[in-house]
């Protein structure tokens, strides 16, 4: 596996961003990846670019993922293997779509 540069866009005061760092920190430290945490109100560039849509992952200098953040999509953008957090965590997004269609067929 080669070695991933990822880089977090984020701000201060942001839950998901928050969340977001979490999940890098973990996948980052699993895999001995670099991380990098960027600030977008450091730059008015950066502010202009990822402003509206932090927190953002990119590795390699591609946008991965922006918004909300899945350990499951990031570790398929990094091909790494999923964890049993990351499956968990489908099965439960799984669960959830199941319960919305059975809900919308008895309206």
């Amino acid at each position: 596996m080669a070695d991933h540069a990822i880089v977090l866009y984020t701000r201060h005061d942001c839950h998901l961003c928050e969340r977001a760092h979490a999940i890098v920190s973990a996948a980052a430290a699993d895999y001995g990846l670099t991380m990098q945490v960027v600030d977008v109100d450091s730059s008015e560039a950066l502010r202009t670019r990822y402003g509206a849509t932090v927190p953002v992952i990119a590795v390699e200098g591609h946008v991965v993922q922006a918004g909300r953040v899945s350990d499951f999509q990031l570790r398929r953008a990094l091909g790494l293997p999923r964890t049993p957090r990351a499956i968990a965590g489908l099965g439960k997004a799984l669960c959830a779509s199941i319960r919305g269609s059975e809900a919308r067929s008895l309206l």
